[in-house]
């Protein structure tokens, strides 16, 4: 998991930032912890604000060892890299990157998608210091026959924020393979560069959802008001289980993604749903105030999931042009979405007022009276 913060709607209902690869999502546990924050990928235990890797202007790694030397020591780590304990593959990893060897690319590959963070960070910072030989190696893996490979290749270069990759992975977004665009997409979020926008606005039409999801997380990464009025017509696709019949144990953010944790029986068995709407509004929220309109309007659906999306939105959004919307969705007929406007609140304004909207109304009356005149 990596180092996010967590918005505790109760002790059964938690909005979690978690870093995980596709198909581990289901292991997240579901603890009482600090306040939420932003649902940014958090890939390899990266910090929100990935730390920008001009690769073009990175000096080449120079290789302090003889030849011989070299090759005695980059097959004994590459071996490690295979070892059960977790600890001697991340040193194996790290060791690796400090080479210089661009042989290392491919199983730094594997260990990039390692199970455990603690590998799989060090194989990414491993990456970075291989610098651009490694990177135009990996967009060749691009093109690989194996799907398998082009999504890992996809993954990293988006770690690895490295401008030659971005055509190659807008390529990527067509991909046969689901799982490689939806790297692909995750991936230009993480370059984070404008040319992507398009692409990814015509991502949201991929049939596949989870695509379509990733794209509307990276969108809201770029923060471009091109992608508000696309990223708003997708609101209303919501989950097909009725929001007020189940139990949710969780609302979790998988990346930029949305995902609900539900129990459909109240036994304890917990079943995924993507949530696609309101993974669409935390990117509406996301770009800003262009967005209010789009997401106040969702305030008043019939749909429960939708109310709530909107709700999630105007939270992320962190404005107080959202407040007084934020204040009124207190008196939601579903607690959730109640609870899910009073952590919106608190979060925001970092005071703790309760459930009453009449007494956030009041406190919020009386902090715009103290406001100086400009």
């Amino acid at each position: 998991m990596s180092k996010a913060t967590l918005f505790v709607l109760s002790t059964t209902l938690v909005l979690i930032t978690v870093f995980l690869p596709a198909g581990f999502a289901q292991q997240t546990a579901f603890p009482g912890a600090d306040l939420y924050g932003d649902l940014d990928w958090q890939f390899i235990g990266a910090a929100i604000s990935t730390q920008s890797c001009d690769q073009d202007k990175q000096a080449p790694v120079e290789v302090t060892f003889s030849a011989l030397a070299q090759e005695d020591r980059i097959a004994p780590l590459i071996e490690k890299l295979k070892s059960k304990d977790t600890s001697t593959r991340q040193a194996a990893a790290r060791s690796l990157g400090e080479t210089g060897d661009i042989r290392a690319t491919r199983p730094l590959l594997d260990a990039a998608n390692d199970k455990y963070p603690e590998v799989r960070r060090e194989a990414a910072e491993a990456m970075k210091k291989l610098g651009l030989p490694a990177a135009r190696t990996l967009i060749d893996f691009l093109n690989d026959k194996d799907s398998e490979l082009r999504q890992k290749a996809a993954y990293l270069l988006g770690m690895m924020q490295n401008a030659e990759a971005l055509d190659p992975l807008i390529v990527a977004l067509s991909d046969k393979s689901p799982l490689v665009r939806r790297r692909a997409a995750m991936a230009l979020g993480l370059i984070n560069n404008n040319k992507a926008v398009q692409p990814l606005i015509a991502a949201l039409k991929d049939e596949d959802d989870e695509v379509r999801s990733t794209a509307a997380g990276s969108l809201g990464r770029l923060k471009d008001s091109r992608a508000v009025e696309p990223l708003a017509a997708m609101l209303s696709i919501t989950p097909s289980v009725e929001r007020s019949k189940v139990r949710i144990v969780g609302i979790v953010g998988e990346g930029d993604t949305v995902a609900a944790f539900i129990d459909e029986s109240n036994t304890g068995n917990y079943k995924r749903v993507l949530d696609v709407g309101a993974t669409a509004a935390v990117a509406l929220g996301k770009i800003g105030e262009v967005s209010l309109k789009s997401l106040t309007a969702g305030l008043t659906a019939t749909n429960g999931w939708m109310r709530g999306s909107a709700i999630m939105g105007l939270s992320y959004m962190k404005s107080e042009r959202a407040v007084g919307y934020l204040i009124g969705a207190l008196r939601d007929e579903l607690d959730i979405n109640r609870r899910l406007a009073q952590g919106g609140l608190e979060e925001m304004t970092k005071e703790k007022v309760g459930s009453d909207p009449e007494r956030w109304r009041e406190w919020w009356e009386k902090k715009k009276t103290r406001k100086p005149r400009e």
